[in-house]
């Protein structure tokens, strides 16, 4: 089954978490480990999640990274997703850049 690590930071507020989670519901994926943090005194959130798709699931990276924009755009990330062959190994990166990347799994 395909994997992918999925990570965003952005203006924190709340409803980030349910956004995403609720997205990568509804398009079939299995989420593996989520990580979270947010700073408080720089107001930004971030987030990890890596996830699997279900068997049966029709979800390609394309269907991924689509909606992931949506989401990103929602909660004021100033960049779309991009793709890489290795996963995100860590949330904390102070950016204003949000990314859906593709695992090597």
């Amino acid at each position: 089954m395909p994997e992918f690590v999925l990570t965003l930071t952005c203006p924190d507020r709340p409803g980030i978490v349910h956004a995403v989670a609720a997205y990568l519901h509804l398009l079939g994926c299995n989420i593996l480990d989520s990580q979270q943090f947010d700073d408080r005194l720089a107001g930004r959130f971030f987030m990890r999640v890596h996830v699997e798709t279900v068997p049966g699931a029709d979800t390609s990276y394309q269907a991924l990274r689509g909606g992931f924009a949506a989401i990103a755009s929602e909660f004021g990330s100033a960049a779309t997703p991009s793709g890489s062959r290795w996963p995100a190994r860590c949330a904390g990166t102070p950016s204003t850049a949000c990314c859906c990347t593709a695992a090597a799994r």
